[in-house]
């Protein structure tokens, strides 16, 4: 027994003598990255070799050491003397030259940042895949190649920016500190080091208080409240077609899910961590803040300024920059940001290029003395025309002067002043206007980044001033959904020729617009200059699934070139109604199908046996190509529909859409997106065609009379402050029938009733009006209908009496009443033709509606 004891004994401890270890060595003056870079290392090469021991100190050990620092760190040191230089800008090496006695490895940053991006590096070159949605690990390995790993590496354009924009709860507006967490991570991992932020005036996460009086602040979105660009609200995500996605009958992030007193302390508490987590990765903040729209002008705090420190654009005041009391509204809200944002490196203030206060001013309105300096910079800058462009910027230098100064008074000269917008039109006039040292950050809203006369105008704007432009992988109001843009091509020699300082990419969602990502990414850094799409598609396939089938290489290519793009998120509608409003026009449906049929060929061709894993992602992309066949098949059938209805074909309308099944279009999206890396992003989405998509096709059916209008009654949200606010409100049952909720709003907005709201009906003595129309407004087909109210039970039925409405003339209908558990039913028949155009429901006491069906 002793023996045997003593075997294992000696067995055991030759198992440990034969784990090689190896030392991570930072120097003693190492900060926080430089330490969390070798963590990183560490953390990663554990991953990739599980039979070597790696352990992190701050001194030279004589066992094999990889040695991590700063330039300016380890030059100090006199035994690495001869084994390191310099770092380009932003850059670092990794020198396997340096074998003398127990050292290995020295990775040399020319920041504690870039020593990150060093160790990312190194990490993709060893086997890891970074993107914006998740990462992918390698198979270890038993032994390590030191020589494998020498690199030289540095970025062309020193700012590297991601810029998720707050509205959507697809995007950044929907996630909690994890998701945000993840965004900066993953950003971080694929070396672009600067996250930019952006907040309407109306967004609860920027509050401000002067003379007394706080700024107003509307909500966030979630599924039952707030309003922002076209939000809509249902009572319970998970009765929606694909509501298997959900855990939760409310979608939206944990700060927007308070009571309304909490929403300011909710929001700026959940940004702080943001920007003090971002602060902690290397990265620099931009905060992109409005200025010239109505919510970020609060009348309540410009009208308690005296009249000489403010003027008018039409009705609307604005603090005149100016005066002291003027001044001092603006010097007010940078205190407070800065109070509550510290780590803000940047700060972009945000203008419009139409339709706000500040971008409606007309000359005459001007203050005194700006209209005689306006016509002084018209002769001195004869490239600028006398038109509203030039008029309201010059206005809004006047700001942007203001913030300048105030920038100064607070001791803030290391934030840096930034001026965006939208496209690169107002972007030429206003290099003119706004001062030379203000950095400007425009928007690829057009995606024309790679037009020549884009060109021209950055080439211009860039030689004056610090430029950096910010692309799209998809667009909010047109592209938003199905594959990315496709990258630039020469992306690095297209920032050059523009004289761009750097890029910035805006998004929503993240997954599928990895590759996006990743290839604007890459080609900026020297080793990967201009990296060919098809280079970027091969490492993701290879990470991905291996060498074996490069089928997969031309299917990716296939995809991210000729892919549909389609889908908005602002507005009411999923898909604009008879013409898009914004955008070239969609291609040919049939065209999309077949396209997408012959990538779903590719991908049956792939022998699945052979690749390395990653199945499901595999699988994700599959059945993304089978729900583009369903999502335009069916689109195909409404537009087909909606032209009969147009021409009053109900006959040939109704043929249409009984091809269709959008809760089954719906739910094949839910499960499809679940194989992939299923972010919150998906979720939203699937919120979104539910509340948005879906109800078109419910309007249509009832258009051609196949469908029940059905109205609920009971409380609506709104928020009077949102953006192109979100009309609708739907009640969705538990057989998936899709309600139309009216609330006091709604109801008083057009009859100047009132009524008493509760969850789940209304309370009135006074009549309720009912249009005969379908959920969104347009006619119902002339034939008899049914129409069945139901009222919360009392003791008895309720006493009302029923009217219909025929060119101003009431007609009374005779009714029925049945108990039916605790409502009662009240039936009337209607004969619904051109001039019969409205129920009243008028009470004789005061009774609790709950519902009405018109079948």
């Amino acid at each position: 027994m002793k023996i045997y004891h003593l075997f294992f004994f000696l067995l055991f401890f030759s198992s440990i003598q034969a784990k090689e270890t190896i030392m991570i060595c930072t120097t003693p003056e190492a900060g926080s990255l430089e330490k969390q870079a070798a963590e990183v290392l560490s953390g990663n090469l554990k991953e990739i070799y599980p039979k070597t021991t790696f352990q992190l100190t701050d001194k030279l050990t004589k066992i094999p050491s990889i040695i991590i620092g700063t330039y300016k760190e380890l030059s100090k040191n006199s035994e690495l003397a001869g084994y390191i230089r310099q770092p380009k800008d932003g850059g670092f090496i990794i020198t396997s030259a340096a074998q003398s006695g127990n050292i290995k490895e020295i990775i040399i940053g020319s920041t504690p940042r870039s020593l990150l991006d060093a160790v990312y590096t190194l990490s993709e070159k060893l086997g890891f895949g970074y993107y914006l949605s998740y990462d992918i690990k390698p198979e270890s390995k038993a032994k390590i190649n030191f020589p494998d790993w020498e690199m030289e590496d540095f970025p062309l354009v020193k700012e590297r920016i991601v810029f998720n924009w707050h509205n959507f709860l697809s995007g950044c507006s929907g996630w909690n500190f994890s998701e945000w967490k993840k965004w900066i991570d993953q950003s971080s991992k694929m070396k672009y080091n600067t996250i930019m932020v952006h907040a309407y005036g109306n967004n609860p996460m920027f509050q401000f208080e002067m003379n007394g009086l706080q700024k107003p602040v509307g909500y966030m979105n979630t599924s039952i409240s707030g309003r922002d660009w076209g939000g809509q609200h249902v009572n319970d995500v998970r009765r929606l077609p694909g509501g298997f996605v959900f855990n939760d009958p409310v979608l939206g992030p944990d700060a927007a899910r308070v009571p309304d007193n909490q929403r300011v302390d909710a929001a700026t508490g959940l940004m702080k961590q943001v920007t003090k987590y971002a602060q902690s990765q290397g990265m620099g903040i931009i905060f992109a803040y409005d200025v010239d729209t109505w919510s970020s002008n609060p009348q309540n705090i410009i009208l308690s300024l005296p009249e000489s420190a403010r003027f008018q654009s039409g009705s609307f005041w604005l603090a005149n920059p100016e005066k002291p009391e003027g001044y001092a509204f603006y010097k007010t809200q940078l205190e407070k940001l800065i109070k509550d944002y510290p780590e803000i490196t940047k700060i972009a203030i945000w203008v419009r290029a139409n339709k706000t206060p500040w971008r409606t001013i007309k000359k005459n309105e001007l203050p005194s003395g700006w209209e005689k300096e306006y016509a002084s910079l018209l002769e001195r800058e004869w490239q600028l025309l006398d038109n509203d462009i030039s008029v309201t910027t010059f206005a809004l230098s006047k700001v942007v002067v203001a913030w300048q100064k105030a920038m100064k008074e607070l001791g803030l000269q290391h934030i840096e002043l930034m001026f965006g917008s939208w496209g690169w039109d107002n972007m030429v006039p206003s290099n003119y206007i706004i001062p030379k040292n203000v950095t400007f950050i425009p928007l690829d809203s057009r995606i024309n980044f790679d037009y020549k006369s884009t060109q021209k105008k950055l080439e211009e704007i860039g030689k004056t001033r610090k430029l950096i432009p910010i692309v799209w992988p998809h667009h909010d109001d047109h592209r938003y959904i199905g594959r990315p843009y496709t990258p630039y091509p020469r992306f690095a020699d297209m920032l050059k020729e523009r004289n761009a300082a750097g890029f910035g990419i805006i998004h929503w969602t993240t997954f599928p617009l990895d590759l996006y990502f990743k290839s604007a990414g890459r080609q900026v850094w020297n080793a990967n200059k201009n990296e060919e799409l098809k280079t970027t598609i091969h490492d993701f396939v290879t990470k991905h699934w291996g060498n074996q089938a490069p089928v997969l290489d031309e299917y990716l290519y296939s995809w991210i070139t000729q892919g549909p793009m389609f889908g908005r998120e602002t507005g009411n509608h999923f898909m604009d109604i008879g013409k898009i409003q914004h955008g070239e026009e969609l291609e040919n449906p049939d065209s999309i199908i077949s396209k997408a049929n012959k990538r779903l060929e590719m991908l049956k061709q792939v022998d699945r046996k052979k690749l390395s894993g990653n199945i499901p992602l595999l699988e994700c992309f599959e059945g993304m190509e089978a729900f583009y066949v369903d999502f335009f098949q069916n689109n195909k059938s409404f537009n087909q529909a909606y032209n009969y209805l147009k021409k009053d074909d109900v006959k040939n309308a109704q043929i249409e859409i009984q091809k269709t099944n959008c809760e089954k279009l719906i739910e094949l999206y839910a499960k499809t997106v679940q194989k992939g890396p299923f972010t919150s992003g998906e979720k939203s989405l699937t919120f979104s065609m539910g509340t948005r998509l879906l109800p078109d096709f419910v309007n249509i059916k009832q258009r051609v009379g196949t469908s029940p209008v059905r109205y609920r009654f009971g409380t609506t949200q709104h928020d009077d402050l949102a953006q192109n606010p979100g009309k609708y409100t739907w009640y969705m049952d538990e057989s998936q029938q899709l309600w139309i909720v009216l609330g006091k709003k709604e109801l008083e907005s057009k009859y100047s009733a009132g009524y008493k709201e509760a969850n789940n009906f209304i309370t009135t003595n006074k009549p309720v009006y009912v249009d005969l129309k379908t959920i969104s407004g347009n006619e119902l087909p002339e034939k008899n209908y049914v129409v069945t109210l139901e009222c919360i039970a009392g003791k008895e039925a309720p006493k009302m009496e029923v009217y219909t409405i025929t060119n101003k003339t009431e007609q009374k209908k005779e009714i029925s009443s049945e108990k039916k558990s605790d409502v009662y039913q009240i039936k009337f028949n209607v004969n619904v033709d051109k001039n019969t155009n409205r129920i009243k429901i008028s009470p004789l006491e005061e009774i609790k509606i709950q519902s009405l069906v018109i079948q």
